[in-house]
């Protein structure tokens, strides 16, 4: 063998070693040890599901983007028959070539201050075709939220507006970047980060979830009833002679 080909294949297999390494790497971030992700992202907020469920599920999400909203309603699904066993919680991540993501959030959090931050999640997946690439403010999101639930329109203005809620947004983006997130959207479940759409059967697996217990309805029986006997009188019904 000579000089040139044992160089050739040394560095195949370098190259080859450093690929393998790049992509034990590349999971490693992509599923890095459990981490705290309360510690980041602060007190919980926007929760859905058992708030004392052990299982937890943080989602970093940007309601103008697509993936987004082809998750949300298998999100939804998925709590509705695990919810509780699990907690999920909705943090925002607007990307920055999402013009409206920004006012999308500042609208989600504003109703949530009335109690439906949940009702707007889904309003906003549900119809992002109709408000991407509208001219928004807190007028436009108040009379579309307003005509699929009800909400006080000076609170949910001055909400939109406020300090307070334009803060958590950016702690939250804040949050997503101390943690390496960089596309949405990104779950951390118990702890561990996985990006992009999740399945209901991976999120089963990952959490080892138990098959949520179907419990027949109780069909209320009502006894049987015996007549009681019919006495004829025959005086009345005997034909006289």
């Amino acid at each position: 063998m000579t000089d040139d080909i044992k160089l050739s294949i040394g560095v195949i297999v370098g190259t080859v070693v450093l690929l393998l390494g790049i992509v034990g790497v590349a999971q490693l971030l992509d599923h890095p040890d459990n981490v705290d992700v309360t510690q980041t992202t602060g007190a919980m907020r926007d929760v859905e599901g058992n708030p004392d469920a052990s299982n937890t599920i943080v989602e970093f999400s940007d309601f103008q983007c697509p993936a987004c909203a082809a998750a949300a309603p298998l999100m939804r699904s998925f709590m509705e028959k695990y919810g509780d066993q699990v907690k999920l919680e909705y943090r925002h991540f607007p990307l920055p070539q999402h013009t409206n993501s920004n006012f999308a959030s500042y609208a989600a959090e504003a109703a949530g201050n009335q109690g439906k931050f949940w009702e707007a999640f889904d309003w906003l997946f549900a119809n992002q075709s109709v408000w991407e690439e509208a001219d928004v403010n807190a007028e436009y999101y108040y009379e579309k939220f307003n005509a699929a639930f009800e909400l006080d329109h000076d609170q949910f203005v001055a909400d939109f507006a406020s300090t307070d809620v334009q803060q958590r947004v950016a702690d939250d983006k804040s949050a997503a970047n101390s943690l390496g997130v960089n596309s949405t959207p990104t779950f951390f479940i118990n702890g561990q980060k996985y990006a992009g759409v999740q399945l209901e059967e991976d999120l089963v697996s990952i959490m080892g979830l138990q098959e949520p217990t179907v419990v027949a309805p109780t069909l209320e029986v009502t006894p049987e009833v015996t007549p009681e006997p019919t006495v004829v009188d025959e005086a009345e019904t005997t034909p006289q002679p």
